[in-house]
């Protein structure tokens, strides 16, 4: 993967400035310069980023729940929300832009400017703002998008959609956002029978599916089929965490046996066995 200078250099202090403005404004962050404090990043912010790390990195564990849990566990549920917020949102939201930039150089072009955007598991919108820095920084022809945001956590969901807003004003993008509070419930339909989407985005959220990756894969391309457009496109990105990485392979290999029209572009180019995949066996 090749990384475009401008969406490299697109990080920097002006970035932490519309981090910071943003965290101020919504109640989050006593002043827009606590992020230059070190008292306050000692004492409010790095206690909860260790324990962040401890749960998602070192003890993993799936849970259904979502995030649910390890809010409760909390003594202080907001600085942990912020924590989470400041440790795992700007590292995604890159990663999505990333992803977003390859394409480009690949060559993938959106058939209209106007496009309709799902993105599952959204919590503090990383991926619909990966997707926007993508676009400002290597477009794709997406002058505009709808997204909707599907989240279990209705106050991360909150946070999500608000960041996502002012992310975009920044950016000078006029994409919108929509919040929906919805469970994960395999036994039902994700979405009305009517909904069709250009973009299909999910990330960091195969720890909280809880069916078996054959299953998963089935339920997923169904979905899929019912609810992306012919000439759409689905991302689906996970941390580069051992059983993470696995689990995504998995359900890659899985989608591939499925009888479906869809093309797996990434990471490898075509639809043959992932070499990554056999080698972890």
């Amino acid at each position: 993967m090749k990384i475009p200078l401008a969406l490299f250099n697109g990080f920097g202090a002006a970035f932490e400035t519309c981090l910071a403005e943003f965290l101020a404004q919504s109640d989050y962050l006593p002043d827009a310069s606590s992020l230059q404090s070190e008292r306050f990043l000692r004492r409010s912010i790095t206690p909860h980023i260790l324990k962040l790390s401890q749960v998602f990195n070192r003890n993993f564990q799936q849970s259904s729940e979502g995030l649910a849990p390890y809010w409760n566990q909390s003594s202080h549920p907001k600085h942990l929300r912020l924590a989470y917020f400041l440790y795992f949102m700007p590292s995604h939201l890159f990663r999505v832009a990333s992803v977003w930039s390859e394409l480009q150089r690949l060559g993938f072009q959106w058939q209209t400017p106007e496009i309709q955007a799902i993105e599952w598991g959204a919590g503090p919108a990383s991926g619909a703002c990966g997707a926007a820095a993508g676009e400002f920084f290597a477009s794709m022809g997406a002058s505009l998008a709808h997204w909707s945001l599907i989240e279990q956590d209705r106050a991360m969901l909150t946070l999500g959609k608000k960041w996502s807003e002012h992310y975009f004003r920044y950016l000078n993008l006029p994409w919108k956002t929509q919040a929906f509070h919805q469970k994960f419930d395999p036994k039902q339909s994700l979405l009305p029978k009517r909904a069709r989407f250009h973009l299909w985005l999910m990330s960091f959220c195969l720890n909280e599916l809880p069916l078996p990756i054959e299953e998963l894969a089935s339920f997923l391309v169904n979905h899929w089929e019912k609810h992306v457009h012919e000439d759409g496109l689905i991302l689906f990105v996970e941390p580069a965490l051992k059983a993470q990485s696995r689990k995504l392979l998995a359900l890659r290999q899985a989608i591939l046996a499925q009888k479906t029209s869809l093309q797996v572009l990434l990471p490898c180019l075509g639809n043959r066995t992932c070499g990554a995949f056999l080698d972890s066996e």
